[in-house]
């Protein structure tokens, strides 16, 4: 039996455990008023709000009448709680200073503050529903509206609250501009000191450069602006108002929007359409409750949402994928993905078994062009003894779909002989899963095993080779179209999972996750090698301890830190593999049908995850010795001037590395294993010439050898303990 001490010692644990969520819900509550995603800046943000102790009461009253509201409507989790918090606890800061002068008894101010911010809560999870479907995000409509019609009711007292504030003088040399900068700032939350502008401000910068970055842009901009048109003669509180371009071009240049280049001159001219709307808003609603809001912010921010909504996807401004992450670190992943994996695109399996020929790809000079122009003829070499090598061979079906239409009974032609008035031959057109049709053509008559609305699986035989239609010779057509009539305009796609070579022969082959062929060269479907499959697919969850020794000195001298790393693997919801070492930097893996594939690596990792982010970023389920394929990453720094630059790196567009890697053996000696070289394309300062990686089935990486211009580096993992428990896994520790 457990002592009383014991148990009295869990029960502190568990109370402990409890205030820190709670402390972590609150932070991230309050940081999220900013579009902050990190309980660290969340708790600056209530450190500024401290300085005006009442704003602070306000804030906290403001969000626990949220989380009421949010129970009542059955809404605790999701983008619409979030939304909602951070009106209600603007809500309640904003009715909080408007109470503090009037002299009010605190029970009084606190009904007050608690009915204004139940009320924004309520509206913001309406308009936040009712806005869902549109191109314009809810935002802090609910506290305009409800701040707004505040100040209606209650005119003394909003009187009272802006004369009560501290005097701003008009910004005279470097100081002057600094000190209204900071003030700019803390007007967002009430309290329009210098002081409370810097909170704001660090904490913006902490968990976001580009966020602050965006905003100083705008925020000058919209200064510029203001004083051009305080020359013509407009008579405004621009000064006041010009937290609207910081709001404004932070929002367009870093939240929205992935930041870029292309988002800085988006900010510059979010922060001149923020000042000018709101001249337009404090001369419309000059004396009433709406001329000071942060009305022009969201106007501008929605015009320009609406603008953009119509874009290309090749638009430089490119809409953020995610708003749990910073900024940055979207911007790492998305353009990592995209230059990995190219623009999204139908992707289709190579229909045939076998080595393949290409005899014409897109825009084939003999039938590809045009509105055809996304097509590939597959043909089989001639074996000898055969005339045609392709005729009857089986057609595998190259996605998953339903058969939407086809046709089976036109004659195959003689070699060299075309039937024009059917181009398209026996055909099958697939409505695919992933959206649009594909079309397979030229198949032999009387060939075709299933049947219109069947469903189809890849890799199911659909029929056999032939030489119908336009076709003097056998082969197979491929092409995905935009609609379900046969020859419908085509669309570009990928072939998926294949290994491509100039020769048939396929002795130099590499292996591409996706592409397009060329005409002339040779393809052959990727598949699984049961060992290699065995070694990348099976790592199981557990702890590791890596042993790190150095065999000369090195030119990067801080690729070593410690002498030991620990690395804890656990699976998530989704089945991915996130590894975690002792930095608490974050690499995660996942087993696709094809690979095994990093997709992403946070944090300041340490020298293991570095490596395996380097020479191990794909491990194709086909690799064999002497196979080679390549792949990009995004290189950590390696220099201290690299790392001084990463917070700018959206805006100076870091390169990203080239790797080739080649499986060099696949040895089965103490344990099965294989071996994979990996070195950059181009060799970089402070990079390694050449990394060789072993991996092994359910322990994974058991060793990383990195190879500099000066000296060498290897990692070795000393133990492994496999975690029954996946969710436990970062509570073990690896023995030693």
């Amino acid at each position: 039996m457990s002592s009383p001490r014991a148990g009295l010692g869990l029960r502190a644990d568990n109370a402990v455990h409890g205030a820190l969520r709670i402390l972590d819900h609150i932070c991230r509550a309050f940081g999220n008023v900013l579009m902050i995603g990190s309980p660290l800046g969340g708790l600056v943000i209530i450190a500024a709000l401290a300085i005006e102790p009442l704003n602070l009461i306000g804030g906290l009253l403001g969000l626990s009448m949220a989380e009421v509201c949010l129970y009542s409507v059955g809404q605790r989790d999701g983008p619409r709680a979030k939304n909602a918090r951070a009106n209600a606890i603007l809500a309640g800061v904003a009715a909080a200073w408007l109470v503090a002068p009037s002299q009010q008894p605190f029970y009084a101010a606190a009904i007050l503050i608690a009915s204004v911010s139940s009320a924004a809560a309520f509206l913001s999870t309406a308009l936040t529903r009712a806005l869902a479907n549109t191109p314009v995000p809810a935002m802090s409509l609910a506290f305009i509206i409800t701040f707004a019609v505040l100040l209606t009711l209650l005119p003394y007292w909003a009187a009272h609250a802006a004369f009560s504030q501290p005097f701003w003088p008009y910004p005279v040399g470097i100081s002057g501009w600094l000190d209204s900068f900071l003030r700019s700032l803390g007007i967002i939350l009430f309290s329009p000191r210098p002081e409370t502008g810097a909170a704001v401000f660090a904490a913006l910068l902490f968990w976001s450069p580009a966020m602050a970055i965006s905003g100083v842009v705008g925020w000058i901009a919209g200064i510029l602006t203001a004083e051009v048109l305080a020359d013509f003669g407009f008579n405004w509180l621009w000064l006041i108002a010009a937290d609207n371009s910081f709001i404004t071009a932070m929002l367009l240049g870093a939240v929205f929007h992935l930041p870029s280049r292309s988002t800085l001159a988006t900010s510059a001219l979010a922060g001149i359409g923020a000042a000018v709307l709101a001249l337009a808003v404090q001369t419309a609603f000059r004396g009433t409750g709406w001329a000071f809001q942060p009305l022009p912010a969201l106007l501008t921010t929605w015009i320009a949402l609406l603008a953009l909504s119509g874009r290309s996807a090749r638009h430089p401004i490119v809409a953020t994928p995610s708003f749990d992450l910073a900024p940055e670190q979207a911007w790492q992943q998305a353009r990592l993905f995209e230059a990995r994996f190219g623009a999204p695109a139908p992707l289709v399996a190579v229909p045939l078994a076998g080595v393949v020929a290409v005899s014409q790809g897109f825009d084939g000079p003999i039938s590809h062009r045009g509105p055809w122009r996304h097509g590939i003829d597959f043909e089989m070499p001639i074996k000898p003894g055969l005339e045609a090598g392709s005729f009857g061979a089986p057609v595998y079906c190259p996605t998953d779909g339903t058969v939407e239409s086809l046709t089976d009974n036109v004659p195959d032609n003689p070699l060299g002989v075309s039937n024009y008035s059917q181009n398209w031959g026996n055909y099958i057109v697939i409505r695919m899963d992933q959206g649009l049709w594909l079309m397979l053509a030229h198949l032999a008559k009387d060939s075709i095993r299933v049947a219109a609305g069947q469903r189809v699986r890849t890799g199911q035989v659909l029929a056999a080779v032939g030489n119908s239609g336009r076709s003097p010779t056998p082969h197979l057509h491929l092409h995905v179209q935009t609609g379900p009539m046969p020859g419908a305009p085509t669309i570009f796609f990928n072939l998926a999972n294949y290994l491509g070579d100039s020769s048939s022969a396929m002795t130099g082959a590499i292996w591409l996750r996706a592409g397009v062929p060329k005409t002339g060269t040779f393809v052959r479907a990727a598949l699984k090698v049961p060992a290699t499959f065995r070694n990348a697919a099976g790592l199981a969850p557990g702890v590791g301890l890596w042993r790190i020794r150095l065999t000369d000195e090195m030119a990067a001298p801080f690729w070593v830190s410690e002498p030991t790393e620990q690395l804890s693997t656990t699976l998530d919801p989704a089945g991915n593999h996130c590894v975690v070492d002792n930095r608490h930097a974050r690499l995660v893996l996942h087993a696709d049908v094809d690979s095994l594939r990093v997709y992403e690596l946070s944090g300041r990792p340490g020298l293991v995850l570095r490596l395996w982010s380097m020479a191990l970023p794909v491990v194709p389920y086909c690799a064999t010795p002497g196979l080679c394929w390549f792949d990009r990453i995004d290189p950590p720094p390696s220099t201290l001037l690299e790392r001084i630059a990463l917070p700018a790196a959206p805006y100076l567009a870091r390169p990203l590395a080239d790797m080739r890697l080649r499986c060099t053996a696949i040895a089965a000696e103490a344990r099965e294993e294989i071996i994979v070289e990996a070195e950059p394309v181009h060799q970089k300062a402070g990079f390694p010439t050449r990394i060789v990686a072993r991996l092994a089935g359910v322990i994974g990486p058991v060793a990383f050898e990195a190879y500099f211009e000066e000296g060498s580096v290897l990692a070795e993992l000393i133990s492994f303990a496999p975690v029954s428990s996946p969710e436990n896994a970062g509570e073990q520790r690896a023995p030693s």
